[in-house]
């Protein structure tokens, strides 16, 4: 199974935080998003910083500053934020060694690539709608 690394899962939940607002520009700050998904603040602006550096994100400052997303949460994928993110994972192997370490890794890079291409599809916007459906649905009673 894949692992889902602390830096990724709490930077999908502070940009995530950010989507609703994407239209009114509203930046929030990182202290309102680390109290709010219960992410340290510190880290959150490491995070941040990785984001603007790969276009996701936008700063602003003064009192009214925070971060916004820098594009619309539709034309911002799950790989996008992946790729910005964490370190790039070796694509390519040298076509040396034994069959074995070779078909292992033609194996490995196949999948991954299945993994990129089904994270290509997903955006910000489709997360964000899913979790909304999934809290609406977290209120509602049988009877």
């Amino acid at each position: 199974m894949m692992e889902l690394s602390a830096k990724l899962e709490y930077g999908l939940l502070a940009l995530l935080e950010l989507t609703p607002h994407y239209e009114a520009q509203r930046a929030l700050g990182t202290q309102e998003i680390a109290a709010k998904q219960n992410i340290p603040d510190r880290y959150l602006d490491q995070i941040f910083g990785d984001l603007k550096r790969a276009g996701i994100a936008r700063s602003y400052r003064g009192p009214k500053g925070g971060y916004t997303l820098a594009r619309a949460p539709q034309n911002i994928s799950l790989l996008d934020v992946l790729q910005a993110l964490e370190s790039p994972s070796p694509r390519d192997r040298p076509g040396d060694g034994p069959p074995e370490r070779r078909a292992i890794w033609k194996t490995w890079l196949a999948l991954q690539e299945k993994i990129d291409t089904h994270l290509q599809t997903i955006t910000l916007d489709k997360l964000y709608r899913d979790c909304r459906q999934l809290e609406a649905s977290r209120w509602m009673y049988y009877i």
